[in-house]
């Protein structure tokens, strides 16, 4: 049993960055549950994963509560718009609910307002976590559709590199990391990204010397894989001229049309994802006309020397 009047509820996600106490609350603290914003900075409290909870209160109504869940067990569908636990807070207590500070559950995507700069007690990796960030740096990979918007607007938040500076501080990053990816090679720029912003947090948003890092890695994977993918469609080309000068011919066209076609577009593309492809593509060309000559030329065979 909880022997305090009041208790802070911190979903795993969470970050404290420096101490703080009852005090820190306000002089108006809750006599039910407070909680901050979802995404959006509006003053409406709507986010359970840090609520702040007045013990003595909670177990006056405790068994409603609970009964409460019991009847929405088969629909899990609330007049607060909201899913699960949150939910169903929101709901009930929705006349003790009260607004708790940004401070207290900050969110690494939000924008500056015009409040005046400081450092929060919590973060809240609301949404996309620390590995999803980095695993959006990678290639082929892009976020889903409910994390998308900030998968993209994230990393330009100025609150971004900070947030990601202070949990790269307190986690095991070895351990964080082998549990979030599965290939060394993406466990080794997971460790070396999230170390460098340990120490430093200037460059976290430079995607160039971000990438460089893990594109190092992969360079010679990629490059086997392209040669290989390269001789397989020229072969598909050359059986295609035997058969019929005219297939080959549209094929090829087809490919040089594709691709300049994506290179155009991609090229006035402003979203990050396009333009992280985009690099990677102009790197894959240059590699593809540098190997290219050789595909037309067998190497020459060196003269057998007869001794006399």
């Amino acid at each position: 049993e909880i022997d305090y009047e009041y208790c802070l509820l911190l979903d795993s996600d969470t970050i404290v960055t420096k101490p703080f106490t009852l005090n820190d609350f306000g002089l108006e603290i809750t006599s039910g549950i407070a909680m901050s914003t979802e995404q959006k900075r509006d003053g409406k409290p709507a986010n359970a994963g840090v609520t702040l909870m007045n013990i003595p209160m909670l177990r006056e109504t405790y068994n409603d509560f609970k009964a409460f869940i019991l009847e929405h067990v088969d629909t899990a569908t609330f007049d607060s718009f909201s899913p699960s636990d949150q939910g169903a807070y929101l709901d009930f207590y929705r006349h003790n609910l009260d607004f708790l500070s940004e401070d207290f559950n900050f969110k690494p995507y939000w924008m500056p307002d015009d409040s005046q700069p400081r450092i929060p007690f919590i973060i809240h990796f609301h949404g996309v976590k620390p590995h999803i960030y980095i695993s959006n740096m990678m290639p082929d990979f892009t976020c889903t559709n409910a994390t998308k918007r900030i998968c993209e607007v994230g990393p330009r938040s100025p609150y971004y590199c900070y947030s990601m500076h202070e949990f790269s501080s307190v986690v095991d990053l070895n351990s964080y990391c082998r549990a979030s990816f599965k290939k060394s090679n993406q466990i080794g720029f997971c460790e070396k990204h999230l170390t460098n912003i340990a120490t430093t947090n200037n460059n976290c948003l430079d995607p160039v010397s971000v990438a460089f890092a893990y594109y190092r890695q992969v360079a010679i994977r990629e490059w086997a894989v392209i040669k290989r993918k390269t001789r397989k469609t020229w072969a598909i080309i050359k059986r295609k001229i035997r058969k019929g000068w005219k297939s080959g011919i549209i094929v090829l066209i087809g490919i040089i049309c594709f691709a300049a076609v994506f290179e155009k577009r991609a090229h006035k593309s402003k979203s990050p994802v396009v333009q992280r492809h985009y690099q990677r593509w102009l790197v894959i060309k240059m590699r593809v006309l540098h190997f290219l000559p050789s595909l037309f030329h067998s190497p020459r065979r060196k003269p057998l020397h007869h001794s006399n």
